[in-house]
């Protein structure tokens, strides 16, 4: 009988009930008890068994009131494979509270993105930023869809030697871009096949590993001629000298930042995906109506840098973030054709084979219902 009170009183961190009614259900004993039940129960106004029964309704009540009032925190892991305007949404969804409001405890994973697709697929990730890679995958048979649009233009641009005054000056010489695989190497493939420039012949590429400074280094050590990388990337390259030959928003209209899951998720929790999905939603409004405080995200944790950079950055990257989320077909229709030209498909691909935006659809519902 010691053991089971024993084991009884010992209730652990966070239980609802207080100790004292555990021990009094164990022991019996009245110095045990609440103080009001126990002045009701020394003036006989209660026996032992309703005082008892008025103390286990107690504990119903107290353990149900806490899970009402703390729901179960969901843990997920997001990855991405630089922090850049495009992934800003989700980074202010977490720093102003938006993800835990939804019962979301979030962590960012920086991966390279064709190891983020093995990842997601692998479930080691729960969710994955990048329009082109769940496209891609998608359409080579893996189960991932894309389930929200977040930006609809690339934000991406080349910046290259001063001797070097378009892309094809640069035959013959070397590119650099973060990544194979990654955004910014898809994206690149585009452009030089459109410019009838074949990558490994034309061009060389070459991955010089993720961010701006990586790229200017390379460029400065005489690895590469020319690099591709985000704003403010171009603020400090004009610094040294270098200069922009292309902006990829001006000749590519294709979505970049989204989020793409396999298909086991979207089938098992979906609610959880349309709590991230207007979660991220939330976090691109916030960035829209708050300018100042956005800047200042920018420039702090997540790029790191100088605020007359994140106002540049900001200044570039607001008018690209999506109107639709993935509503309007015709980005995502866009997204796979640059995939056909990069890959060579020939078949017809539907926007239903790549994307799913069931939940992105009922996500704005619940949004804009209290508007």
């Amino acid at each position: 009988m010691r053991e089971d009170n024993e084991l009884l009183t010992h209730t652990g961190p966070g239980t609802p009930c207080g100790r004292d009614e555990v021990a009094l259900l164990a022991t019996g004993r009245e110095e045990s008890m609440p103080r009001v039940i126990r002045y009701f129960y020394q003036r006989q106004y209660l026996t032992k068994r309703k005082t008892m029964m008025l103390l286990l309704g107690s504990l119903v009540f107290f353990a149900l009131s806490g899970r009402t009032a703390f729901p179960q925190q969901e843990s997920i892991r997001i990855g991405y494979s630089s922090p850049s305007f495009g992934g800003l949404a989700m980074f202010v969804a977490q720093q102003k509270g938006i993800f835990k409001k939804y019962s979301l405890n979030v962590e960012f994973v920086r991966t390279a993105t064709a190891v983020g697709t093995l990842a997601l697929v692998n479930r080691e990730l729960d969710y994955l930023n990048g329009v082109a890679q769940a496209v891609s995958a998608a359409m080579r048979g893996l189960p991932v869809r894309l389930v929200l649009v977040i930006t609809d233009k690339p934000q991406y641009l080349i910046i290259s030697k001063p001797e070097y005054r378009s892309l094809n000056n640069l035959k013959g010489k070397t590119i650099g871009t973060s990544n194979y695989g990654s955004t910014s190497h898809l994206l690149l493939q585009t452009i030089l096949q459109r410019h009838g420039m074949a990558p490994g012949k034309d061009v060389y590429v070459l991955p010089v590993g993720p961010g701006g400074q990586a790229q200017l280094a390379a460029i400065q050590t005489g690895k590469t001629e020319a690099g591709v990388s985000t704003p403010p990337t171009d603020i400090e390259g004009n610094k040294l000298g270098y200069n922009v030959i292309l902006r990829m928003s001006d000749v590519l209209s294709v979505p970049v930042d989204g989020l793409g899951i396999t298909l086991d998720k979207l089938k098992r929790q979906p609610d959880q995906v349309k709590k991230v999905i207007m979660s991220v939603i939330e976090g691109a409004r916030f960035i829209k109506d708050n300018r100042e405080e956005s800047v200042g995200l920018l420039a702090g944790k997540w790029l790191q840098t100088s605020h007359d950079n994140a106002r540049h950055v900001y200044g570039y990257g607001i008018d690209w973030i999506s109107k639709s989320w993935g509503l309007d077909p015709a980005p995502i229709d866009a997204a796979i054709s640059l995939e056909k030209d990069r890959s060579q498909e020939k078949r017809p691909v539907a926007v239903s084979e790549v994307s799913n935006m069931t939940l992105a659809q009922e996500a704005l519902k619940l949004l804009d219902h209290g508007k």
